[in-house]
């Protein structure tokens, strides 16, 4: 089973004798989540019992981009947390390029609340440097680039300084 899926090296073998007993319910997975996988805390079963999304320890949400039936891998734990962690990969790639997207059209104090965390840092950081790289390019750019990245910053303290939920001020903390 751990050669199947390498995350179950990250349990013991109590731990995975524990979701191996229990099969038939994939909601018996949700606690050792947290070992296998570092950013997911928990999985969002609808009423079918398909995962529909996945939360941070911060709770974060990040829906996935296809819907899991645990109930398809007929109790092979291995198979469907396979799925889970493509589909993982496949959602965080998804939300990133929606990110990519967004962040030239949405003001930035918007932009910052609607996506997750690890998203915002990868395309903040993208085009940080894109625009670094053109200020090198400009008279002057250095100093007019300061000013927005202090706009940018001034826009953050307001929102952190005002109401936000637990998840949103982490993030931007």
């Amino acid at each position: 089973k751990r050669l199947y899926f390498a995350r179950f090296f990250f349990l013991s073998n109590d731990e995975l004798l524990e979701i191996l007993s229990e099969t038939k319910d994939p909601l018996r997975v949700q606690p050792h989540l947290k070992k296998c996988f570092e950013g997911i805390n928990s999985l969002l079963f609808n009423d079918k019992q398909e995962i529909e999304c996945m939360f941070s320890a911060e709770k974060e949400e990040v829906r996935l981009t296809q819907k899991i039936r645990p109930a398809d891998a007929k109790g092979m734990v291995e198979k469907w947390l396979l799925q889970v962690e493509n589909e993982m990969i496949r959602s965080v790639r998804a939300n990133t390029v929606k990110a990519l997207e967004a962040y030239p059209v949405m003001p930035r104090g918007e932009w910052v609340l609607k996506f997750a965390g690890q998203v915002i840092l990868c395309i903040s950081s993208m085009f940080w440097t894109t625009d670094v790289t053109e200020a090198f390019t400009k008279e002057n750019g250095l100093q007019e680039y300061l000013t927005i990245c202090n706009k940018q910053i001034d826009q953050i303290v307001e929102l952190v300084r005002g109401k936000l939920s637990k998840g949103n001020r982490i993030t931007l903390g």
